[in-house]
């Protein structure tokens, strides 16, 4: 298991967090996982936006192994992922009376496995909690209530089955619950990472943790297919994930898929899907290859495309619309890490401009008339928000 190294800082902008209100975190709406210019380092940030006084904790906990963390609110509780070759989870305890943020525990998920590369986490209580791990074929079930490493691991729900690639490695990314159901987004990647098939999203009841056939009509245990490939994350909203996936952006032997991605559909209830933004191909592909998606109370989807290296863009397909939009970020191009609308605005994370004329942090978006209200600056760059 990898010790972390947990460094004691100051504050960014404010010597001790905000009185406790009705959240579990106090007044801290947001949590953003973040990474040095150089990817050394790793941080995770807090922020109280609440009357746009956009108070900024960071550097309580942020270490130069794992650089590359995701983070999960669960239960009422913020946990951090170290991904590739750090395979290990841990939970965050956030104490806003003493102005504490410490690492409660630290748990290995690599098991036998060379790699685990922890993609996502979704607790349905306080002791069963369930990992989602790119690198293997077995999705994990654990007790983060757990006293001892020993008794972390419950279960492994074994989705090999359901791989495009001859190893039996699904790549699981994001994971998502309704209704005693849990979602898995399973990428579709081959062992080489090229998207030759289109992405899966299987379904566990979560009662039993067994496998729910989602096509009674066909042999076996069936997954969902979904009209895209390389499908990175999802979110759900109403009933209803709405997914983003890139396509085969990557493969640069063969650059006939590039365009395969787009916004993707799934009904949790029917399990019927559909392609509601079509990326384009290669005469024409307006959004780039898209890479987050995330949905406003008021049904308007955002999400976030690559038209180029360095140059990423951020569009709305407003409800009951058919053509998406682009929302301006500013005179400047943008490398985008994460999206995310709350009920009060659509917060964006960009990175900071190599020639320095704009630092990175969260813009924060007005979800009415779509423009920029301010930005809220980070000393690191954010790969990944997520509302408290």
């Amino acid at each position: 298991m990898k010790k972390l190294l947990i460094i004691a800082s100051a504050v960014l902008l404010v010597a001790c967090l905000p009185e406790p209100n009705n959240s579990p975190l106090g007044s801290v709406n947001l949590a953003v996982a973040a990474a040095s210019p150089d990817y050394a380092t790793s941080d995770v940030i807090l922020i109280n936006t609440v009357l746009e006084i956009d108070e900024v904790f960071g550097q309580r906990i942020h270490t130069t192994n794992p650089a590359d963390i995701a983070i999960a609110f669960e239960a009422g509780e913020l946990f951090r992922l170290g991904r590739y070759g750090f395979d290990s989870v841990s939970k965050i305890s956030i104490d806003t009376e003493s102005d504490v943020v410490s690492v409660d525990w630290q748990r290995s998920v690599l098991g036998d496995d060379f790699s685990a590369n922890p993609g996502d986490l979704l607790a349905l209580s306080s002791r069963q909690a369930y990992v989602s791990r790119n690198g293997s074929k077995d999705l994990w079930v654990v007790n983060p209530a757990a006293t001892t490493d020993a008794d972390f691991l419950i279960e492994k729900i074994d989705l090999s089955a359901f791989a495009n690639a001859s190893s039996g490695n699904p790549h699981m990314a994001d994971l998502e619950w309704l209704d005693g159901k849990l979602f898995v987004l399973l990428t579709g990647l081959n062992d080489s990472y090229a998207a030759a098939a289109n992405s899966k999203v299987v379904v566990i009841d979560t009662s039993t943790n067994s496998l729910v056939d989602t096509d009674t009509s066909t042999a076996g245990v069936q997954a969902i297919e979904l009209p895209v490939r390389n499908a990175g994350s999802f979110t759900m909203h109403d009933g209803v994930l709405y997914v983003a996936a890139t396509g085969d952006a990557y493969n640069v032997v063969d650059t006939s898929g590039k365009y395969t991605g787009g916004i993707a559909t799934l009904n949790a209830t029917s399990f019927v899907t559909a392609l509601l933004i079509d990326d384009g191909d290669l005469s024409a592909a307006p959004y780039g290859n898209i890479s987050g998606v995330t949905v406003s109370a008021n049904n308007d989807v955002y999400f976030s495309g690559s038209v180029s290296w360095g140059n990423d863009k951020v569009f709305v397909l407003r409800a009951g619309t058919s053509t998406p939009s682009e929302i301006v970020l500013g005179t400047n191009q943008y490398n985008i890490g994460d999206l995310l609308a709350t009920d009060d605005a659509l917060y964006v994370g960009v990175q900071a401009q190599s020639d320095g004329s704009e630092n990175g942090g969260l813009k924060v978006i007005d979800l009415d008339d779509g423009t920029v209200n301010r930005l809220i600056e980070l000393t690191y760059n954010p790969t990944q928000i997520l509302a408290l």
